[in-house]
């Protein structure tokens, strides 16, 4: 008995340990322990682990926005020029995010293998642009293949979360979106702490840096845990399928079980409908919130809130607010993440919706008024982000366990194409006379979109039947 009991203990610890997954995913009696305690010790842990590598591995995504006032006298590019460099890291996402469908790649391999892979390749192109001589061009192309290494990143956080929570998933990758904001917030902070105006090459190279030690904590600590299965996993346990469909999160999400059996990954993800209708949610919810993030500490030093932060220092004083601004994303993402598991996905994303419509149509109006301007500000900076996590969590809840990466990477594709138009939309706005109130207005569709889909969602037979199995009142 004593003997057994060490095993249990081992067992439960297991995801403590770099191990190989696809064991870790077969130990049948690993996955009943996990099921029943989706809070244990081990995805504490690996949650902890995700925050930290996620956090530093995504906060070179935002590492040529935080510096764009410099680049721009460099090259002698505009506002909305400059905003491409942003953008070629979201198109770089998209075709980093296809070609990882394509290979099959978020399915196959271990997401801490392709996280560390990701934050690697992400914090080698970034520092690429130190290369004498390099102008626009050159950067525009390190920027978009900076993005298609930072699509093994952030999709994988999400599926490792995953994999280890089940009745708390939406705290949980909650957690994982909101270091997703804080990472992007991270460039102004380090602005901030260097006195306001950081030379970019010393803040291109801190990001790297930061980005690299995410790589090295992946792959060395991080494991996925046993709800979510792998495709090599799944076609090695076929024979075990009729029991797995009893546990509660080999789930029961699929649209039809049986015909699943004869279906490629790519086929259950397009012809599940409520697939669709969470992806759509999430492509308004990106048309308003990377412009809301790239371009608010311009708005914040032309509202005052520079000056109102750091009367001495308006440019330090607008990377402090739009650090404020941008990395309250962690508390807006873990508390709707709170609401979500309990009263249903969709309940938080509507309410969120709501606010963000309110905050796009107010916060450029209040331009001449740097207080009010702040607080519409941090209000809509939380509501803006906090729904961000539950279109993934929806979607791992919605589609079959053995496609959960690829289908995420494909609503991450398909959402961040979705993020160019305002950003570019907003700066032309504002640089032909039509002001904030008029440019922050543009990203106010995306969002009606949103809201028109999560009422979709909520019709859907497969949300209802998912969200009757899971004990909430509405997906």
């Amino acid at each position: 008995m004593a003997a057994s009991s060490m095993q249990d203990i081992e067992l439960n610890l297991g995801g403590v340990r770099k191990s190989n997954a696809n064991e870790t995913t077969n130990n049948t009696t690993t996955e009943n322990i996990n099921t029943n305690t989706n809070t244990n010790y081990s995805s504490i842990y690996a949650l902890a682990l995700l925050v930290f590598s996620t956090v530093f591995g995504m906060c070179t995504w935002f590492s040529a926005g935080a510096v764009l006032p410099q680049l721009k006298l460099l090259w002698g590019i505009d506002e909305a020029t400059g905003s491409l460099l942003t953008m070629g890291v979201n198109f770089g996402f998209l075709l980093g995010a296809l070609a990882s469908i394509f290979l099959k790649l978020a399915d196959r391999y271990s997401p801490s293998t392709l996280m560390s892979i990701g934050s690697m390749g992400a914090a080698v192109l970034n520092i690429g642009m130190l290369i004498p001589g390099c102008g626009f061009g050159v950067a525009l192309v390190l920027r978009t293949l900076t993005g298609t290494f930072m699509a093994l990143v952030y999709p994988m956080a999400c599926k490792c979360a995953a994999s280890h929570f089940v009745e708390n998933r939406g705290v949980a990758i909650g957690a994982v979106v909101g270091s997703v904001g804080l990472g992007s917030a991270s460039p102004h902070l380090v602005q901030v702490l260097a006195g306001g105006t950081i030379p970019w090459q010393i803040l291109l190279v801190t990001c790297s840096c930061l980005s690299a030690c995410a790589s090295i904590v992946s792959f060395f600590l991080l494991t996925e845990g046993p709800h979510v299965k792998n495709t090599n996993t799944a076609d090695k346990d076929k024979d075990k399928d009729t029991d797995k469909d009893k546990d509660k999160d080999t789930d029961t999400t699929r649209e039809n079980s049986s015909s699943n059996q004869t279906q490629t990954p790519f086929q259950m993800i397009v012809g599940n409908s409520a697939f669709w209708w969470s992806t759509l949610g999430y492509c308004g919810h990106n048309w308003e919130l990377y412009a809301l993030w790239l371009w608010f500490k311009k708005f914040a030093i032309d509202a005052g809130i520079g000056t109102l932060l750091w009367e001495s220092e308006p440019t330090r004083g607008a990377s402090l607010a739009t650090f404020f601004v941008v990395g309250s994303a962690v508390a807006g993402s873990v508390g709707a993440g709170l609401v979500g598991d309990k009263f249903g996905r969709t309940t938080v994303c509507m309410l969120a919706l709501s606010v963000s419509i309110v905050g796009s149509l107010v916060l450029g109006w209040c331009v001449n008024y740097s207080v009010l301007s702040f607080v519409v500000a941090l209000l809509w900076g939380i509501f803006a982000v906090s729904e961000s996590a539950q279109y993934s969590a929806m979607t791992t809840e919605l589609v079959d366990p053995s496609v959960v990466g690829n289908a995420v990477t494909m609503q991450f594709g398909i959402g961040f194409l979705f993020t160019m138009p305002g950003m570019f939309i907003v700066p032309s706005v504002v640089e032909n006379g039509g002001g904030w109130g008029w440019a922050w207005s543009t990203l106010t569709p995306g969002t009606v979109m949103a809201f028109v889909a999560m009422v979709m969602l909520r019709r859907n037979t497969t949300a209802i039947r998912v969200a009757n199995e899971r004990g909430r009142p509405v997906m």
